[in-house]
């Protein structure tokens, strides 16, 4: 008897709320001027829902300071969902502490969004506890740790969390795992896992994650070796073995573009190849004249893999080194205009 007493009253009472308010705590908002005027007056009679819907119709236009107010209403009157859009309110108006206050009242009351971790420039050790704590509720919140520690270039604790998330299945931490890895310079431990998921999902997607790990992995390869050779034999002896390791490494990195069916980044990278070969023949002119306008800039241009620059680099540790250099490109295929 009391559960029909119950029933009869909750349909009552949603019959009673005016249609736009009705969408809005459904969790859609059509007509916002409607919304704002059916629920101002809900809010005025003291209703949660009232100012729950006056909130966020401001929210939707846009007011996000006149929304901040009603949010707050009908979060201290137990509408907890309210604590995000707060969140986002203070956001929108640059207030990041007050934002992140509100995305992690949200995260407490079953809200889970990876907002918080999106605004928060620090977590403190409190806040770390609490959030592991939520995390065995809501494990997706190990893999918002271990995102918030990745971009915030602390790859081991990021490496812990994705770790944890990836036992619960979460496709992403597996992904993130592998670059993690890379991250800290276990470039093959990061293959193995990419790979694995590859072989696990069988998908374009894993086939590409490797394309371009490889990829990334060959293009570091160059050191700009002008700068920590002893001698222009060293340098030359270097340059060539880096040169075959890359040329081996595009070759594996367009296999798995070829594979994730990315035919303008296969083409791309097999172009790379053919550029390290120390076989290739009419790989185009290398201009020296009038290229770069500083040493400092020659220095990241040569770090970018630029030969022109590592020419013009060497020309500056005797002339030696310069001829070595040019000889060396001529000998693989490059024009050399002076």
């Amino acid at each position: 008897m009391v559960i029909l007493l119950l029933a009869i009253f909750s349909l009552f009472f949603s019959s009673c709320i005016p249609m736009e308010m009705d969408k809005c705590l459904s969790g859609k908002i059509e007509n916002v001027n409607k919304l704002i005027e059916e629920s101002k007056e809900y809010s005025r009679r003291g209703f949660p829902e009232g100012y729950f819907c006056y909130g966020l119709a401001e929210l939707k236009s846009k007011n996000y300071e006149e929304a901040i107010p009603p949010l707050e209403s009908a979060y201290r009157k137990k509408i907890k969902r309210a604590a995000f859009y707060l969140g986002k309110a203070y956001k929108s108006i640059g207030n990041r502490k007050l934002a992140s206050y509100w995305f992690l009242k949200a995260l407490e009351n079953g809200f889970i969004t990876e907002d918080f971790f999106l605004v928060t420039s620090y977590i403190s050790k409190e806040q770390l506890n609490e959030l592991e704590s939520l995390a065995k509720k809501h494990p997706l919140i190990y893999l918002y740790l271990g995102n918030y520690f990745y971009r915030n270039g602390i790859y081991d604790a990021a490496l812990y969390y994705y770790g944890i998330a990836t036992r619960y299945g979460f496709e992403k931490a597996k992904i993130m795992f592998g670059l993690t890895l890379y991250k800290l310079g276990n470039f093959k431990g990061a293959l193995n896992v990419l790979y694995s998921y590859y072989k696990e999902s069988e998908s374009r997607k894993g086939a590409y994650l490797i394309a371009s790990l490889i990829e990334k992995h060959a293009d570091s390869l160059n050191n700009c070796f002008v700068l920590t050779s002893k001698t222009p034999e060293e340098l030359i002896q270097k340059l060539a073995r880096s040169f075959k390791k890359r040329e081996v490494l595009y070759k594996q990195s367009a296999k798995f573009y070829f594979l994730a069916k990315s035919r303008k980044d296969y083409k791309r990278v097999l172009k790379k190849a053919s550029l390290v070969s120390l076989k290739g023949r009419n790989k185009g002119k290398l201009f020296l004249k009038g290229k770069f306008k500083s040493y400092f800039e020659l220095i990241s241009n040569c770090k970018e893999g630029s030969p022109v620059a590592e020419i013009l680099l060497s020309k500056k540790r005797g002339e030696e080194w310069y001829r070595a250099l040019i000889d060396f490109y001529s000998s693989i295929g490059f024009d050399v205009v002076r």
